[in-house]
């Protein structure tokens, strides 16, 4: 089996109905510490947690460097407003939930289906970064708002983090 690397494609084009921004988006905006690690997936504006069970390869810090966020009042408004959101998928490593947290309402009502990347709160698995607020967290908010899902546990997972999936209740057969 050839040995794949990762490919890098033109922006935008990942996906033919999809949208990935290249912005780093923050609780409030403006300038940020970034943390970058060695580890590409592992560069975060949150710090790594020293007492991680799993991601110790995430430690190897590079450096930190300032870098310009957006909040995500100002993501909202880059979305056009007339078009409903089937899929939001939410990635940003370590402040998922935080972030689920602080979308504008608005937005929230036009998204059919959320899905947000957590660390599984078990025995074997600790946060990978300092702070990181767990699914069970923002659930109950997701809840109120009329979205139905569940947070990732283990097993059957096998690693420490997984992906939360909401959906809106009137999706549901």
């Amino acid at each position: 089996m050839q040995n794949k690397q990762n490919s890098a494609v033109p922006l935008g084009h990942h996906h033919a109905r999809g949208v990935v921004l290249p912005f780093a988006v923050s609780e409030s905006g403006g300038p940020a510490t970034m943390h970058i690690s060695h580890t590409a997936g592992c560069s975060s504006l949150l710090r790594a947690n020293e007492d991680t069970t799993w991601g110790k390869f995430c430690l190897d810090l590079l450096e930190n460097r300032t870098v310009d966020t957006i909040s995500v009042d100002e993501l909202a408004r880059l979305l056009p407003e007339a078009l409903p959101i089937r899929l939001l998928k939410i990635d940003v490593q370590g402040l998922d939930v935080r972030l689920v947290r602080r979308m504008p309402r608005a937005l929230l009502r036009r998204v059919r289906e959320l899905r947000f990347e957590v660390a599984l709160q078990n025995a074997r698995c600790t946060s990978l970064y300092k702070g990181q607020e767990t699914c069970e967290s923002v659930r109950s908010y997701l809840l109120g708002l009329g979205f139905r899902g569940h947070c990732p546990r283990s097993p059957p997972y096998t690693g420490c983090e997984g992906d939360a999936v909401f959906r809106r209740a009137e999706l549901r057969a």
